[in-house]
């Protein structure tokens, strides 16, 4: 699960520079929080 959370990490860090899909970044935080339980 660590590496799917840093994988994560790495997708949401990207998506935040981009700055052009917050409903993408939802999703994946969305997917992390389910990862993470």
């Amino acid at each position: 699960p660590s590496q799917r959370v840093a994988t994560a990490a790495r997708w949401l860090g990207r998506i935040s520079t981009a700055r052009r899909g917050v409903h993408v970044r939802d999703a994946l935080v969305r997917v992390a929080s389910r990862v993470a339980r």
